[in-house]
């Protein structure tokens, strides 16, 4: 049986190329029966405002809303395939981080979240993202905090140089 849906997609909310009404004509050209739009949700004090990143919960909140009420209107629009709302979010175990994205949750009205981080380091790591214009260099994590991680690394979506 060949799969007939993806939970896992991004439009250009985040990383994508398509619109949301774009990747949910293509899922009904392709026969599928649900799409799930996943962009990126990436909350870190170190990271300043653009692409897929915000340097706080309270930052993202009225874009993330606004992205949602985009896809559910999409999904009104398209009743014959099922239109799911979710995202991939970047954990980091910083103090207080988990629980501002616990509150952050309950402000939003999402289907599903992926575990998408796309960072592991032993000692320093840097992350050059290509398409856009934006470096980043990790000192924030210890070896100690990795076993707090439940790593889910489903594809390479940055070239990662570790130095």
């Amino acid at each position: 049986m060949i799969q007939n849906f993806s939970l896992h997609t991004h439009t250009t909310f985040s990383d994508g190329r398509n619109s949301i009404s774009e990747m949910v004509a293509q899922a009904k050209n392709l026969g599928w029966k649900a799409i799930g739009i996943s962009d990126h949700l990436t909350v870190h004090p170190s990271l300043r405002k653009g692409y897929i990143f915000f340097s706080s919960f309270k930052d993202a909140l009225e874009p993330v809303k606004n992205h949602i009420a985009a896809i559910r209107q999409v999904g009104e629009e398209n009743p014959e395939i099922k239109v799911y709302a979710g995202f991939e979010v970047d954990y980091f175990p910083l103090s207080g981080w988990l629980d501002e994205f616990r509150e952050f949750k309950q402000k939003i009205d999402i289907d599903y979240l992926i575990n998408g981080n796309h960072q592991v380091r032993t000692h320093h790591l840097t992350l050059t993202y290509p398409h856009k214009d934006q470096t980043l260099t990790y000192s924030q994590l210890k070896l100690s905090q990795l076993h707090q991680i439940k790593l889910l690394i489903h594809h390479l979506l940055y070239m990662i140089n570790v130095s």
